[in-house]
């Protein structure tokens, strides 16, 4: 089995995802359940979902400091 990736900072934002480990809650609450590929699947979305949050880059595309195009 794959471990947890949880870090007991477990906090929901309004599209259910943990602030803490960023697996959605239904990723949670399946996880203990899931095959290891399953898991590491899961752990492929945290790690995009954590890119996406730490990225420079607002929804549009553009570059925080360079909003005005």
């Amino acid at each position: 089995m794959v471990p947890s990736p949880c870090i007991k900072h477990c906090t929901l934002d309004e599209h259910r995802v943990c602030q803490g480990c960023l697996r959605h809650i239904d990723e949670i609450v399946a996880w203990g359940g899931l095959s290891e590929t399953d898991q590491r699947d899961i752990l492929a979305r945290c790690a995009a979902r954590r890119a996406e949050r730490e990225s420079p880059l607002t929804p549009a595309g553009l570059h925080e400091k360079d909003s005005s195009r």
